[in-house]
Formats: structure tokens, C-alpha cells, sequence
């Protein structure tokens, strides 16, 4: 029985063996166009991993836990959520040392897509924070992972997106990583 690996939100990043679904169409990525917040293609029970990354921070304070129990009760028992979203802790130590908000603001707000609506960040969160949330609708195991180990880099030594998102760009030895790379486990 094949294993079903979801990638929610891809925008334009495809991550080889695995189900790229996202709410437009982008050539050469998406496989499924639909609304990750309520309308995937997929029955409760039935998904043993969702991917995501960059996507939660994009929802309000007050639906952003009714998007993970819809995807909790998509996923199989001992399913896995790798979860990626901006750390406001991590932007919070960058302010503090380099004083330039500047390069913090699309991380804080979003809205690096001219004219874009659905590419504003409505909610922020640390790791305390996001993991109540985890485990309120459900999950079990909430531990942060290095975002080598996450599905999509697991099985493309290639990928990129931004749950390997560093300040300074790119400086993975001596910047910050800016994100918050999650795994939680529905038991």
C-alpha cells in the first residue's frame, strides 16, 4: 500500500514523492488545486504525513487551530505533521542585535506579492505557543526537528523553500534560522 504524503500550500515549490496541493495553479507544481483549510480530496484517516510550510502564519489568531484539526483528522493514527512558520522569537533576537527592521517586516507581516490578499500574515507565533495549539486539537509528540529531516528534503537532497530560512540569506553556519520546523505526531 503506497504511503500518502501530502505538501500543503506549494506554491511553486514541488517536492518530489509527494501530493502538491495548493489553492492556484502553478505549472510544473501543483498537482491538486483546492483549499487546504477544508476541502482536500483525501477521507479522515487517510494521509500518513502533511507537509507545509510558510502557510500557517497566514491565517488568523482565531482559525488557525480549526486548519490543524481539519488536517489532525485527515491524518492516519501515527501520522506526522512537519509544520514550518516564521519564529517570532528568532525576529525578535535579530531586531535586538541588528536594529534593522527593515529586513524583518516580510517576515512579521508578509506581503511580498504586489496586491496580494492571501499573502498577509494574520497570527505569530514561538514555540510555546504554536505547540499548545498542537496539542489542543489533538497532537501528541510536539518536538522541533532540524528542517534536513522534514519529507521534502528527506526525499530530494535538491528541495528549498523557506523552512531553511536563514538571516543573514543563506548563512547557515553563523545566521539565524527564522523559522520554527515542527513535528507533531497524531497518536
Amino acid at each position: 500500500m503506497n504511503k500518502v504524503f501530502l505538501h500543503l500550500g506549494c506554491g511553486k515549490r514541488h517536492a518530489k514523492g509527494m501530493i502538491n496541493i495548493d489553492i492556484q495553479q502553478y505549472n510544473g507544481a501543483t498537482d491538486i488545486i483546492a483549499d487546504i483549510t477544508k476541502d482536500l480530496p483525501f477521507e479522515k484517516n487517510s494521509v500518513d504525513l502533511i507537509y507545509s510550510c510558510a502557510i500557517l502564519e497566514h491565517f488568523d489568531r482565531k482559525s488557525w487551530q480549526n486548519v490543524l484539526k481539519y488536517w489532525f483528522d485527515l491524518l492516519k493514527f501515527g501520522g506526522r505533521l512537519q509544520l514550518s512558520t516564521v519564529d517570532f522569537m528568532a525576529i525578535v533576537k535579530r531586531y535586538k542585535e541588528e536594529k534593522n527592521i527593515e529586513e524583518l517586516v516580510g517576515l512579521l507581516l508578509g506581503g511580498s506579492k504586489e496586491n496580494s490578499y492571501m499573502d498577509r500574515h494574520g497570527i505569530v507565533f514561538d514555540f510555546k505557543y504554536l505547540k499548545s495549539g498542537l496539542y489542543r486539537v489533538g497532537f501528541k509528540k510536539v518536538e522541533k526537528k532540524q528542517w534536513q529531516l522534514f519529507a521534502p528534503y528527506m526525499l530530494d537532497p535538491y528541495f528549498d523553500d523557506f523552512s531553511s530560512s536563514y538571516l543573514p540569506y543563506m548563512d547557515f553556519d553563523h545566521g539565524r534560522l527564522m523559522v520554527l520546523n515542527v513535528e507533531a505526531t497524531k497518536e
